[in-house]
């Protein structure tokens, strides 16, 4: 079956960019999950969650081209690479790592730091593991998706902010060449500023 009609070259690039994107991001929130929790189960449910804001940042990019607002869907890749940065202050990621666990442990019951199998009444010790396995991964999954929007708030405002300045410096320049009209002259070999709106 071909899927011509969804795949394209741009949204493949796209898929790259965010993939380098999002993994980055995730690189400590990974590395610290692992120090609570190391079975296949977890590490599953985490992957899992990652693809899904793989698929869904890509996804939103390529839909603000779509719609021709380029700027926006640059400001949103550009908000992404400096959230890396936030990455020296771990606290942060931290910080939203024990919200995402007190909620997912609330909406779950499931304690993913501490979790026992144990056998079912009928004494079947491969479907109690098998309905374990399973229950962990979705609770690993959970913790990972609201560790994941939280962190992406953070996208949010820094986006906000880049916005914000992005109009100021635009407002600016035409408030310039409006009050110094004659100056505009020297502003032809110079590069215009365009609004990232």
């Amino acid at each position: 079956m071909k899927l011509s009609f969804w795949y394209s070259p741009k949204r493949f690039d796209l898929y790259m960019r965010w993939s380098f994107l999002v993994i980055l991001n995730a690189a400590f929130p990974f590395i610290l999950s692992l120090q609570i929790a190391q079975t296949p189960s977890h590490l599953l449910g985490i992957l899992l969650a990652i693809i899904t804001f793989i698929f869904a940042y890509a996804e939103v990019d390529f839909w603000l081209l779509k719609q021709k607002h380029h700027a926006l869907a640059k400001q949103l890749r550009v908000s992404a690479a400096i959230k890396v940065s936030t990455l020296i202050f771990p606290f942060i990621d931290i910080f939203t790592g024990i919200i995402a666990l007190d909620i997912s442990r609330l909406l779950t019951g499931i304690n993913i730091t501490h979790y026992d199998v144990q056998t079912t009444s009928t004494g079947s010790y491969s479907t109690a593991l098998e309905s374990v396995n399973i229950a962990k991964t979705c609770a690993s999954y959970l913790t990972t998706m609201i560790n994941g929007i939280l962190l992406s708030l953070i996208v949010i405002g820094i986006l906000f902010i880049i916005r914000v300045i992005s109009k100021c410096l635009y407002k600016r320049n035409k408030t310039v060449k409006f009050f110094l009209p004659k100056f505009n002259s020297k502003y032809k070999n110079v590069k215009k500023l365009t609004p990232l709106i």
